[in-house]
């Protein structure tokens, strides 16, 4: 019984081994494939993140040259109104002041002419002014936030780029670490076969000592001679 056991240990170490090595390659080429598969969806997928943030970022800029140009143009108008209504006041103003020199000749007629073309001249100026000011700090405020924009875009593209540098070093180190585990479990499988062989060899050897001898150490012993002497290729 403990001679069938070592040719069933020697059997199955054979096996093992020989499995280990006739799919070797073939586990080292699944392994890569798989990396690679996984590196490429890394990239893909970083990429298409990139690509997404970027053109958000082109649209918050759109977007907030929209905004800009809107509120400028909405701040002309108003001030455009007012302008009007101030002319138009200052239109009655002058009739209503020349009315009434016709009726009170003390009245200074050419003087409240003067202060009414005097504020209306302010008006003008302010409102010019307001429209002019708000043109500068809207365009100050648009270049600050695109600049904002830009670098808040890239510290982003950036992150992702290292990211997927992380992935791919990551990606890099399971691979060496899954084909070094190949070749670890085929050394030990070797190992393991040599250990079995020696040791039915021993029991052959003693077996067929004994007197009269008995088949199942032939058995063992012959096996185990076949397995070392290449009846099994082992590489």
């Amino acid at each position: 019984d403990g001679n069938i056991a070592k040719a069933g240990e020697v059997l199955w170490a054979t096996l093992k081994l020989l499995w280990l090595e006739g799919t070797a390659d073939i586990r080292k080429r699944w392994a890569e494939l798989v990396n690679g598969v996984l590196n490429l969806w890394a990239e893909a997928t970083t990429g298409l993140a990139i690509l997404g943030v970027e053109a958000f970022g082109k649209i918050r800029q759109v977007w907030d040259d929209v905004t800009a140009g809107l509120s400028i143009a909405w701040t002309a108008f108003t001030n455009e109104f007012m302008r009007a209504w101030a002319h138009t006041a200052a239109f009655f103003e002058r009739i209503w002041a020349r009315i009434k020199g016709l009726f009170d000749s003390g009245f200074n007629v050419e003087g409240a002419l003067a202060d009414i073309n005097a504020e209306l001249a302010k008006v003008d100026s302010e409102l010019t002014a307001s429209t002019i000011s708000k043109g500068i700090n809207t365009g100050r405020d648009r270049e600050n936030r695109r600049k904002q924009i830009e670098a808040e875009t890239r510290g982003i593209v950036d992150e992702l780029g290292a990211g997927l540098a992380r992935e791919q070093a990551r990606l890099a180190t399971g691979i060496g670490e899954e084909i070094a585990a190949q070749r670890r479990a085929l050394e030990d499988a070797r190992t393991a076969w040599q250990s079995a062989v020696e040791t039915a060899e021993k029991v052959g050897a003693a077996t067929e000592a004994q007197a009269g001898g008995v088949a199942a150490g032939i058995a063992v012993g012959g096996l185990s001679r076949r397995l070392t002497q290449g009846t099994f290729t082992i590489r």
